[in-house]
């Protein structure tokens, strides 16, 4: 995109924005955690800031477990090419800097403090915006009710034989801020490389353990589950399906509940709301993710979930949730992918810039409105987030925040 400026911009107030645009797109391409840990999908097509949904192509050849069949490692399909559907964010961070701070940038090449604030806050939403894709994560190690990590590294080794048949490569576990805390406490992480008094919040590096890089996370925390009770299977459901009829009980679900069905030992995550007449504030302003209503409220009320349901459920057999939990993941990098893109800027501005690093591929567009003494910056960012295979992660679930 070409800069876009007016009369009033000097050659060198124009080049000190520039400079803000590529540290941001730098920083937010190269400081993130989660973009670089899972799949990229890296196209420099320009999209309108209206667009809300994008199609990415998997073209390498991929393995997915047939989970309908079991879990025999001799079940293992080859994938060759497959499309999915991402939801698209756009990020925006206003600040303000003072012509002292434009001077010292151009003198010293320090960026202003205001600049550092607004990459601060994109690196964040990129981070929290895929680590939320644990919502689609059905498979599960430990319970709501005990702390992992509180005494041995049981839940990680646990999740290295949840993932059989997955890839071995670029397998990664995000810890929470107290699962970290744990976990170096004890011999098993603190031995070796990284250690008790080891930076992590800092580096998001604890070392490598049990076939996985373990990094820590201090924006991933817990899920909220609805406070659904006493529901029961409306009629009976066939081994393959992915919605069920539910009645009686009271309550809610939200999308990402973990729910078990009477007699079943393989774990089910609730999807996004067939039925949903509310949103959450934060959905809500990005069109996407439906938390389901009070399921006595609905008649008939239609549950959607993954995976399709290994066994078959009998009609007026009881599903259960899982009491709300801290989250941490263990995953291979083709469970999620994010997708970097650069956003079409509309309008009259004084200035407008999209530069796009070139190792990551991370861009990022500063706009500049109003006259010199008003001038207001907004620094954007835009991105597609979308999981690829949920059966390639595992939960790590624990008591709420303790």
């Amino acid at each position: 995109m070409s800069t876009h400026l007016d009369t009033t911009l000097s050659a060198s107030e124009a080049a000190t924005r520039i400079e803000m645009t590529m540290y941001a797109a730098r920083e937010v391409g190269t400081q993130t955690v989660m973009p670089n840990l899972v799949r990229r999908d890296v196209n420099l097509d320009t999209l309108a800031p209206n667009t809300d949904q994008i199609t990415v192509s998997i073209s390498e050849q991929l393995y997915d477990r047939a989970l309908t069949q079991g879990d025999n490692i001799g079940n293992v399909q080859e994938k060759t090419r497959t499309n999915r559907t991402l939801s698209l964010f756009r990020r925006e961070a206003p600040f303000s800097v003072t012509t002292t701070d434009m001077q010292q940038l151009d003198q010293t090449k320090i960026m202003p403090d205001a600049v550092q604030e607004a990459v601060r806050a994109h690196i964040r939403t990129h981070n929290s915006r895929i680590e939320n894709l644990y919502r689609d994560v059905y498979n599960v190690v430990g319970t709501a009710t005990t702390s992992p990590f509180s005494s041995d590294a049981q839940a990680l080794r646990s999740c290295r034989t949840m993932l059989k048949g997955v890839p071995k490569e670029n397998r990664f576990a995000l810890l929470n801020v107290y699962d970290d805390d744990r976990a170096l406490g004890l011999d098993k992480f603190t031995s070796g490389s990284g250690g008790a008094n080891y930076p992590t919040l800092e580096t998001g590096e604890i070392g490598r353990k049990y076939g996985f890089s373990v990094r820590t996370s201090d924006t991933l925390e817990a899920h909220v589950s609805g406070t659904a009770a006493g529901v029961l299977a409306n009629g009976a459901i066939s081994v393959g399906a992915t919605q069920a009829a539910i009645d009686t009980g009271t309550g809610t679900l939200n999308y990402g509940d973990i729910i078990t069905w009477a007699g079943h030992t393989q774990t089910y995550v609730v999807g996004k709301g067939a039925f949903a007449s509310v949103q959450n504030a934060d959905d809500k302003a990005q069109g996407t993710d439906l938390d389901y209503t009070s399921v006595a409220d609905v008649s008939s009320a239609i549950v959607t979930f993954q995976p399709p349901l290994v066994a078959a459920v009998a009609d007026n057999a009881a599903m259960t949730v899982i009491a709300s939990h801290n989250v941490s993941l263990a995953f291979q990098q083709n469970a999620f992918v994010f997708a970097p893109r650069k956003m079409s800027v509309i309008g009259d501005y004084k200035f407008v810039e999209t530069l796009t690093d070139p190792v990551s591929q991370a861009s990022a567009t500063l706009q500049v409105k109003g006259g010199h003494n008003q001038e207001i910056h907004v620094l954007s960012t835009y991105f597609g987030i979308g999981t690829l295979y949920p059966h390639f992660a595992t939960r790590i679930i624990g008591t709420p925040n303790v």
